[in-house]
């Protein structure tokens, strides 16, 4: 949907506090589009992407000097909040963004960015943010504290209710490195060291607690990066192996290794889990990424790119975040060699129409899915509204950054009925 009214009077200057600077696009929908980081020396650094992929979120930062701030990407038009150091993460909705100010937290919803602060609940201790649910009203959280192993270290915090454990029981004494949250705010992945050594699990909505067990022949030693939203699959690495966790069980993704210790990991996951994204190598240096669907299999980045937008921006390029349709990626464009090299940002689409199950709920073709895009058209609310479900596909169904319109319903029918998408 267009993004509302008041983001776009923010954009152009009505809380001038609070937006430092936005570029203006387009009236159509890029395949690629690129953006010029604040200062000709500062890097665009992306943290989130939305689950129907036209909002993309993270930070910006001079590498020279402490100054720092997010930003979010809207249809093409980009914000910066400078009042908001260091964003962390995306709500899959779009609209909240959590980030890390020194030893708390920040959570602000976009679209009215004065943020709330989360304190660490331990003298001296420290937050950082794992994971947030699709409404961003649920964080996974990690707190640590200087010169003190925190046992059960793993927590949600929900706004207005506070923290509560994000641990299965059995593991209430690790110490946890990592927690991820599902689009549902209650199912997780957590890795941790507990006195009977590593540990890894998902802890679904109801409770139940599944080990995440390395693949056959691979030794342990796994790390969580990420989490689909609805829960299923969970993504990382086991035994220096990129590793897809699906309903528990264990999938290496053959990513070719770099470097005289081979290593590789997958960073990113689509919504239901068919795509994934990793690269290979110790250091991370842009040269070896890539993205496995089980629609296309492996891909280099650079081959993706090239197939969906017809060029790849120029510089070092690093996939950061993918949406949860999968039909939108984004990351950082390096233009030079170091870490602290200034940085674009680039964020590709997909050509062509987007699925026809938009309402997500997994049934498709269904009447429900025309009820649903007919009702959102005419101004509703989407019947899979969470809590209820993960919402309905942006209106903009044939991807041509143009919404709402007559052309956009006409795709829908045409992909409902069987045939090809008309762009």
């Amino acid at each position: 949907m267009p993004p509302p009214k008041a983001f776009l009077q923010n954009c152009a200057g009505g809380k001038a506090a609070a937006v430092l600077l936005c570029a203006a696009s387009s009236s159509a929908w890029a395949q690629l589009s690129l953006f010029e980081p604040p200062t000709p020396t500062s890097q665009l650094i992306v943290t989130g992407v939305s689950y129907d992929g036209y909002t993309v979120g993270g930070y910006w930062r001079e590498p020279t000097t402490t100054q720092t701030g997010s930003f979010v990407v809207r249809y093409g038009q980009i914000t910066y909040f400078g009042s908001l150091p260091l964003a962390q993460r995306l709500s899959g909705d779009g609209n909240v963004l959590v980030g890390n100010a020194g030893a708390a937290l920040w959570w602000a919803d976009t679209r009215n960015p004065t943020p709330l602060i989360i304190q660490p609940t331990v003298a001296g201790g420290a937050l950082l943010v794992g994971g947030l649910s699709f409404d961003g009203s649920a964080l996974a959280v990690l707190q640590f504290a200087p010169r003190v192993t925190l046992r059960g270290n793993a927590h949600i915090f929900r706004p207005g209710q506070g923290f509560s454990p994000a641990f299965c029981e059995p593991y209430a004494n690790a110490n946890f490195s990592n927690v991820v949250l599902a689009g549902d705010g209650q199912t997780l992945a957590a890795e941790g060291v507990s006195e009977a050594g590593s540990v890894a699990f998902v802890r679904t909505a109801s409770g139940e607690c599944v080990l995440l067990m390395p693949p056959a022949g691979v030794g342990a030693g796994q790390n969580i990066r990420a989490i689909s939203h609805d829960g299923t699959t969970v993504v990382g690495q086991a035994g220096g192996f990129a590793t897809r966790w699906r309903n528990g069980l264990a999938q290496i993704i053959p990513i070719p290794a770099s470097g005289a210790s081979p290593f590789s990991q997958l960073m990113v996951v689509s919504g239901n889990g068919s795509t994934v994204a990793g690269y290979g190598g110790i250091t991370r240096d842009g040269s070896n990424e890539w993205l496995f669907s089980d629609q296309r299999g492996l891909q280099r980045l650079e081959w993706v790119l090239d197939e969906w937008a017809g060029s790849a921006p120029e510089g070092r390029l690093v996939l950061l975040g993918i949406s949860g349709d999968g039909r939108t990626i984004a990351g950082a464009a390096y233009q030079g060699d170091g870490t602290n090299a200034p940085a674009r940002l680039w964020i590709v689409r997909e050509p062509g129409c987007d699925d026809i199950d938009f309402d997500n709920d997994g049934l498709f073709p269904s009447d429900g899915d025309l009820v649903a895009f007919l009702t959102v058209l005419a101004g509703g609310e989407c019947p899979t509204d969470v809590p209820g479900g993960f919402g309905c596909d942006s209106l903009d169904f044939n991807g041509d950054g143009i919404t709402p319109s007559d052309e956009d319903l006409i795709a829908f029918l045409t992909v409902l009925a069987g045939a090809p998408c008309p762009i």
